[in-house]
C-alpha cells in the first residue's frame, strides 16, 4: 500500500486542496456578502428607499404572522408564552433580525 495524501471520500480530490478550496468558496461568499450589504446601505439611507424597506417590512411581517398561524407548533409555542404572560411579536422579531443580519 503505497503513502499518499488523505483523499476525501466525497470528492475523491486531496483533502488539503479540497479545503482550499473550501476556504476560497467562503472568501467569495463573504466578499459578495460585504459588496451587497454596501449596495442595501445605500438604498437604505436615502428617504425613499427606507420607505420601500418599510413597506416591505410590514408586508413580510404580515405574511410571517399568516405562517405562524397555519402551523401547528408555531401556534402551540406562542400559547404558551401568551400564557406565561409575554407580549411576544414572533413576526416583527424575525424582520427585525433578518434586517440586523442583512444592515449590521
Amino acid at each position: 500500500m503505497e503513502s499518499g495524501p488523505s483523499i476525501s471520500p466525497v470528492t475523491l480530490r486531496p483533502k488539503q486542496l479540497h479545503d482550499k478550496d473550501q476556504s476560497h468558496i467562503r472568501a467569495v461568499a463573504k466578499e459578495k456578502t460585504l459588496r451587497e450589504q454596501a449596495e442595501n446601505l445605500d438604498i437604505a439611507q436615502s428617504d425613499i428607499g427606507q420607505h420601500f424597506l418599510d413597506v416591505i417590512s410590514s408586508k413580510l411581517q404580515v405574511r410571517i404572522t399568516q405562517l405562524i398561524r397555519e402551523d401547528p407548533e408555531s401556534v402551540a409555542y406562542e400559547k404558551i408564552l401568551t400564557d406565561l404572560g409575554f407580549k411576544y411579536n414572533a413576526a416583527k422579531k424575525a424582520v427585525d433580525e433578518l434586517y440586523r443580519r442583512q444592515f449590521a
